[in-house]
């Protein structure tokens, strides 16, 4: 659905992010509609293709298909064949392949994904979520089902790598030679399997469960009780399984339709688990205020320069995903991948002779330049903005990590406010570079420049109380900075 007033299908949506038309399409799902609705649903995809492209519009199916006899090259396909009929009259050509018959985990059951890939000449997107290739999971006329979906874009860049691993999501599947002579089943209507999934029960009699977070950290269940059994359990999974709520105690209390619980981990519950008449399902817990949830515990052990250098790194996932193999970011270090060494922000460690002072500043410049370039790139929405500021990753989290360090250190605490004051002058020197489709500069700034502004009040605040014996002319030189950043 858009985020304005029009509604929008999950494909309309997809390509609205994606900015243009993809000229081919790749849709993976297991349950299909009967022939006058997906004829209408694949109708739609058509024009929502682009037109007049030189290699012109390509899809393809994966469905489930198979054999019609051991050994024959006939094959039965559990779907209607106005998916392969239609797109001819909107000069696309169709390939149809074969869904593997289990999961790629080896677990024994049908096929479940529902996965889109939409290429275009700039792009490689791909949407994958509970969206079945049916009128109602991609939101096409009156019935619309409530679908969560995924969507990755890459744009193509030379020498990039994000496309190709994008791309190889998306399994290899054996192409079926000749779908106009194969049996077309017809669309399976869209149902769970009867075993490991929730239950519409469970939907109907357990609406909602959400996690306050904060001082007051409490787990809060709606609840129908017109629908809801006498009997029931909510435990929370985690480290440790733990008694939410029952029935009885429901009863008790009248059977309202809201309840809480304390919740005394620092850390939200993993999952709940509901228990009824013998039967048990996964709740969804949905969360409040994300902005106030705690760090991962993982994260509390991650350094400052360790998080300067997955900020500033032009792959920061690939960054990240090194810390996280308990390996220091510099330690992959990839000239292709990014354009600054390894910081080493920390006066506390034991340095050879060739790390100089002169030196570390030399490298900590390279890298808050580097930081400097990332943040200017284009962002294509203000939540993602808020994301990049405040995100568990973000400059507000390394600020925090700064200041934390500074408000510690012994050996060199001029050194750790020399740092923060680069840091801060970086931030003010950030000049916000837009491009078509994403986030204009007026709203960039409009965001940016209050969260500056009250991000040099804090530091500020917090390095008060930790400035005695340090020169007065690098007092000086800090609260410039400050107030420049103030403006």
């Amino acid at each position: 659905m858009g985020s304005d007033s029009v509604a929008r299908s999950s494909l309309e949506e997809a390509i609205h992010h994606c900015r243009k038309s993809p000229d081919e399409v790749w849709v993976a799902s297991p349950f299909f509609d009967k022939d006058d609705s997906a004829l209408k649903l694949t109708a739609q995809l058509c024009k929502l293709m682009a037109r007049g492209s030189d290699s012109g519009r390509r899809i393809c199916f994966c469905l489930p298909v198979a054999r019609s006899e051991e050994g024959t090259e006939a094959f039965r396909l559990a779907a209607p064949k106005a998916i392969y009929s239609t797109p001819e009259k909107y000069q696309a050509k169709v390939s149809i392949e074969m869904l593997p018959a289990i999961d790629e985990d080896k677990n024994p059951r049908p096929w479940h994904a529902k996965m889109v890939a939409l290429l275009g000449e700039s792009y490689s997107a791909l949407m994958a979520g509970s969206s079945n290739f049916t009128c109602a999971g991609m939101g096409i006329g009156q019935r619309r089902n409530a679908e969560a979906n995924l969507l990755t874009i890459v744009q193509y860049e030379d020498h990039g790598r994000l496309t190709g691993q994008l791309e190889a999501m998306w399994l290899k599947m054996e192409k079926v030679p000749n779908p106009e002579e194969a049996e077309w089943l017809g669309g399976r209507p869209e149902e769970e399997e009867a075993e490991g999934t929730i239950p519409q029960r469970l939907h109907r009699a357990f609406l909602s469960a959400t996690y306050r977070s904060g001082d007051d950290r409490r787990i809060i269940l709606r609840l129908n009780p017109e629908e809801t059994p006498d009997a029931w359990e909510i435990l929370s999974c985690g480290r440790d399984v733990i008694g939410l709520f029952n029935g009885s105690r429901w009863i008790e209390m009248g059977r309202p339709s809201e309840v809480t619980s304390p919740w005394e981990p620092a850390q939200p519950p993993d999952k709940l688990l509901v228990k009824w008449d013998g039967l048990e399902a996964f709740l969804p817990i949905n969360v409040e205020d994300s902005r106030l949830l705690p760090p991962p515990e993982r994260l509390e052990k991650m350094s400052a320069d360790d998080m300067l250098f997955i900020l500033a790194a032009s792959d920061p996932s690939a960054a990240f995903r090194a810390w996280a193999k308990n390996q220091r970011p510099s330690d992959v270090f990839d000239e292709e991948l990014d354009s600054a060494t390894a910081p080493d922000l920390d006066p506390l460690r034991r340095y050879d002779l060739g790390t100089t002072f002169l030196h570390r500043v030399r490298r900590r410049a390279r890298i808050l330049a580097q930081l400097r370039a990332n943040l200017q790139r284009p962002v294509w929405s203000r939540q993602a903005l808020q994301w990049r500021l405040r995100g568990l990753i973000g400059v507000e989290a390394l600020a925090n990590r700064l200041v934390k360090e500074f408000e510690i250190a012994r050996d060199a605490p001029g050194e750790f406010l020399l740092t923060l004051a680069d840091f801060l002058m970086v931030l003010r020197e950030v000049d916000y570079q837009t491009e078509e489709g994403a986030l204009q500069k007026d709203d960039f700034e409009s965001v940016y420049r209050p969260f500056l502004k009250g991000l040099s009040a804090s530091l500020n605040a917090k390095v008060g109380g930790c400035t005695d014996g340090l020169a007065e002319d690098l007092l000086g030189f800090w609260n410039r900075v400050v107030e420049q950043c103030r403006k």
